[in-house]
């Protein structure tokens, strides 16, 4: 049986769930489940989501980091929808646009 890498996933199929990492609870506050934010490569602090109007919600932790950075990279790009918000924390489902 082949092994399966994140690596090897093709940019329009990497899909998956994650909660943001230091999220600003200002802009948390503001969100609501279903909300869409835009992830961008942020070199060299790595992946974040941001609101429609360029606001700063928190950053990315997955492994998918390589595979998202290398596809962002290349021109395809990634919206996270709001899936949970419980206190200052926030849940997002990472698709392809």
């Amino acid at each position: 049986m082949p092994s399966f890498k994140k690596e090897d996933t093709l940019c329009e199929d990497v899909a998956f769930s994650t909660k943001l990492a230091s999220p600003n609870p200002d802009v948390v506050k503001s969100l609501k489940i279903g909300d869409f934010l835009e992830i961008l490569s942020d070199h060299p602090n790595g992946l974040r989501a941001y609101t429609k109007d360029g606001d700063l919600v928190g950053s990315l932790l997955t492994a998918f980091r390589n595979r998202l950075g290398t596809c962002l990279d290349e021109g395809y790009r990634y919206v996270g929808r709001v899936t949970k918000l419980s206190g200052g924390s926030c849940e997002i489902y990472v698709t392809a646009k």
